[in-house]
């Protein structure tokens, strides 16, 4: 037949090896076309029901997840980690007291395990912070939470979180060494006690 071309291998070995790396060639594009395709279903599943991503809470998250790379789980202290599933869990949950979402003091690296069971209570999740680093913590909180309620954030105000938490981020993962106090100063989001700021052990 006219056009067709036709490969001549040195072996069989050869020629299924090509098979095997052509099949799996193929079934990559799939899955990154799938993969393409469900991202937009998300977004329109989200424009649809109003759903927003929250991109300042997105970049604060990931500065968590390197600031305690090398941490245990604040909660499970000994409970094996593997850094790569750490998750930012909020001592103060995000329903409890929404005002405190974005502020470092509050958020701390997590296993799986601890961040998504519902029965660990605020109070056993600030605890562990203190335990870890001292009860002074507790009164930072609980000053913030005194302090930034309710948040009052404008469009602008997050936008210049977001590009300031992304610069930060790239820093530290150039090797720079920041204390939460230190990034929460630098993100302007939140008034914060004097001794927080003055401090540098978290």
């Amino acid at each position: 037949m006219m056009g067709q071309t036709y490969i001549k291998w040195c072996s069989d070995k050869c020629q299924d090896a090509f098979i095997k790396k052509t099949v799996e060639k193929v079934r990559e594009e799939k899955r990154r076309k799938e993969r393409k395709a469900w991202r937009e279903k998300k977004r329109q599943y989200r424009e649809e029901l109003g759903i927003t991503i929250d991109h300042l809470q997105k970049a604060i998250n990931k500065i968590v997840r390197k600031l305690d790379e090398n941490e245990p789980c604040i909660v499970f202290p000994a409970l094996p980690i593997d850094p790569s599933t750490k998750q930012a869990g909020h001592s103060f949950s995000r329903s409890r007291k929404p005002h405190l979402k974005y502020l470092l003091l509050n958020i701390h690296g997590e296993s799986e395990r601890s961040n998504g069971d519902q029965n660990i209570t605020d109070e056993v999740r600030v605890r562990a912070v203190a335990d870890r680093y001292g009860d002074e913590v507790l009164e930072w909180l609980y000053w913030a939470d005194t302090h930034n309620r309710p948040l009052k954030l404008t469009q602008q105000d997050k936008n210049e979180a977001i590009k300031e938490a992304r610069k930060i981020l790239r820093e530290l993962e150039k090797g720079a060494e920041y204390t939460r106090s230190y990034i929460d100063a630098r993100l302007r989001i939140y008034k914060l006690p004097e001794d927080y700021l003055k401090q540098n052990k978290i």
